[in-house]
């Protein structure tokens, strides 16, 4: 009779202490890994630091990470892919840099700045949040504006919506806040100083 009430259950969710101590362990492997220092002092500086960086910002990365209806296993696919998505987006920062910089020395190369609309069918607010403020960390790219689905996106140069146009980064986003990964969005493109957003 147990095993069957049991059976009927709703999916366990992520304690809330569970939650934050899984936040605390990965923030301090990453802090070992990029630290490559293991003395008590540097270890000491790196507890104390995910502990704070942790209590202050626990409820903001649940929020992000964790849904009602998700076993615990689901919150350590969507940390996964975070992670992912981190090393993305310092690939992203790195290379843009590299090609603004060669596009600003390199004699005979042209900036062409132009505006970009696109449509996402990321359906929760956090999600577009998250994809707008990926857009404008990456050099090159800056998010103008956002209504419902609809983005406007300025491009200082040819590559920088790349990441964009393939979907690559709107996947990224769409796994890590628990949404399917979309396909490439329509790219509509137009000069700067006639501004194709509607």
């Amino acid at each position: 009779m147990s095993a069957v009430h049991d059976a009927g259950r709703a999916p366990t969710r992520l304690p809330h202490w569970r939650g934050a101590a899984a936040q605390f362990v990965i923030l301090m492997i990453f802090w070992l890994v990029l630290s490559d220092q293991y003395r008590p002092l540097f270890i000491g500086l790196g507890v104390a630091s995910a502990a704070v960086v942790t209590a202050l910002t626990h409820r903001i990365v649940g929020m992000v990470l964790v849904q009602p209806t998700h076993h615990v296993l689901g919150w350590f696919v969507r940390a996964g892919w975070f992670a992912v998505y981190v090393v993305w987006m310092l690939w992203n920062i790195t290379m843009s840099s590299l090609q603004i910089a060669w596009f600003v020395l390199v004699p005979g190369k042209r900036i062409s700045p132009r505006f970009v609309t696109f449509s996402t069918e990321l359906g929760r607010p956090l999600s577009r949040t998250l994809l707008a403020l990926s857009i404008t960390l990456v050099p090159g790219t800056m998010t103008v504006r956002v209504m419902d689905h609809r983005f406007l996106v300025h491009s200082l140069i040819p590559g920088s919506a790349d990441s964009l146009a393939s979907g690559r980064t709107q996947g990224l986003v769409a796994r890590i806040t628990g949404e399917e990964p979309e396909p490439a969005p329509e790219m509509t493109w137009g000069p700067v100083l006639e501004e194709p957003y509607q």
